[in-house]
């Protein structure tokens, strides 16, 4: 065997020996592991103004029941299980956790930005700065002005950036068809209005009313999965 044939031979020995341990190397380490970030983000508003109002001023029924769960809505909604259930899917199947404060605790920045509690990945925490009724073209109006609070905190988030280039759902939206949720189920003659939802003509019966809200919540509910599922998914070695 010529001195040159014996380089080559050795060579492709070696070669495939580096190979081997490349393969037995990456077989002890086990599979990729993606860099873990955890994703924080938070908001918070106040001075937000909400209004219930009667579809039809003359044949507006059920007004005590009304009345009652607009006076009441936030711990209503607190305690209820269709809206927790809806929050989770507006937040991509998030668990989400809904706080009500009280007057000193909506005056405090910190209050409304803090973490999500044990368990949870989403909070919501709202509190009334102020509620009152106000004569209206409409009839009688009640109004609330509010401040709200959402932090979400995803522990598992996969490291860097990766929803970019997807548009977040806004908070804001999420408790606006809550609320909307929640009063048409208990108050079907009635309808939200205020800055923060969407200015339009109001559709004549529940059932038309109750078929546009689940359009607006399934967009909402689209545009969550798509958002926190890809900050929670790694991304290929090889993209």
């Amino acid at each position: 065997m010529t001195r040159r044939r014996t380089l080559v031979v050795l060579g492709g020995v070696l070669a495939v020996g580096v190979a081997v341990i490349v393969v037995l190397f990456l077989l002890k380490k086990g599979p990729f592991q993606p860099a873990i970030s955890p994703h924080h983000a938070g908001f918070y508003a106040r001075n937000w103004r909400f209004h219930l109002r009667p579809v039809d001023p003359e044949k507006a029924g059920g007004r005590l029941a009304a009345e009652r769960a607009w006076r009441d809505l936030f711990p209503g909604m607190a305690k209820d299980t269709a809206t927790g259930d809806l929050l989770r899917r507006l937040h991509g199947d998030l668990p989400v956790e809904f706080v009500v404060l009280d007057e000193k605790a909506t005056a405090d920045n910190a209050a409304l930005m803090a973490p999500p509690g044990e368990g949870f990945a989403v909070a919501f925490r709202v509190g009334d700065l102020r509620t009152f009724p106000e004569k209206t073209a409409a009839g009688e109006t009640w109004f609330r002005v509010i401040a709200f609070g959402h932090a979400v905190l995803i522990k598992d988030a996969v490291s860097p950036n990766a929803a970019e280039g997807l548009e977040g759902p806004l908070p804001g939206n999420a408790l606006a068809l809550a609320i909307e949720d929640y009063m048409l189920r208990h108050a079907e003659d009635w309808v939200i209005g205020g800055p923060h939802f969407e200015d339009r003509k109001v559709i004549g019966t529940a059932a038309e009313r109750r078929a546009d809200l689940d359009r607006r919540i399934q967009a909402h509910a689209e545009q969550s999965r798509s958002f926190y599922r890809a900050l929670r998914t790694p991304k290929s070695w090889f993209r």
